[in-house]
């Protein structure tokens, strides 16, 4: 089985703006561990910070794939550090050597990746969708980072002779989930041009090789399919 999940986020529904921030760290691990293969007895791991008062049991539980570590932290804790990337990190490690403990389960690569984190935002670049156009000697890869409070779709842009950029396809201030808002299935090279395609929808947006972006319709059908549950 293959871990192909992951999120931090608080018990409560009063840390709406945390959670929204831990958004950041979680989504950066869940598209590192989705492309890094890893190998466990779930596919999922959420780690849970809950206020002592809550009065909920701290462990680990794993049921159905997933497996749940508690970890127990103050409302004034939670708030002031989910904007801090060291705190989440830091919680996530102790959520492992939970997992080690009772489950007798660890990833030393998955622990190198959170340990190697320590700025915003998290860059994860699409390597698979890699791009290039010989004849104009261009190549775009996609990517999305996030930092709380901001997430971006981009490209980055590599043309012979020039510095490489990375060019802004869709910005959101906040979360800003792939599945729902940027449903980035594959890409396509025409007319010495990148488009960012979905599954059902076809093309989304466009990057030209001078770095113009395009919106196209796939976008809003993509975004108005899934909110209507279509």
């Amino acid at each position: 089985m293959r871990l192909t999940d992951f999120e931090i986020a608080a018990n409560a529904s009063r840390h709406r703006a945390s959670n929204e921030a831990l958004f950041a760290l979680s989504e950066g691990a869940r598209l590192w561990i989705r492309d890094a293969r890893v190998e466990a007895p779930f596919r999922k791991i959420a780690v849970r910070l809950a206020a002592p008062r809550e009065g909920l049991r701290t462990g680990v539980f794993a049921v159905d794939e997933v497996c749940e570590v508690t970890l127990l932290a103050s409302d004034d804790e939670i708030v002031q550090g989910a904007t801090e990337l060291a705190f989440g990190v830091a919680r996530v490690g102790e959520a492992l050597d939970a997992i080690q403990t009772d489950v007798g389960w660890t990833s030393p690569p998955l622990r190198s990746f959170l340990s190697a984190l320590s700025e915003w935002p998290l860059v994860h670049h699409f390597p698979t969708m890699s791009r290039s156009d010989a004849a104009n000697r261009v190549h775009w890869t996609p990517y999305l980072a996030c930092r709380p409070g901001e997430t971006i779709v981009g490209v980055a842009l590599e043309r012979s002779g020039e510095t490489r950029r990375d060019v802004v396809v869709v910005r959101n201030a906040g979360p800003l989930y792939l599945e729902e808002d940027f449903p980035l299935a594959g890409v396509v090279v025409r007319d010495a041009k990148l488009q960012l395609v979905s599954r059902r929808d076809g093309a989304m947006a466009t990057v030209d090789q001078d770095g113009r972006v395009v919106i196209e319709p796939g976008l809003l059908a993509a975004r108005a399919r899934w909110w209507s549950g279509g």
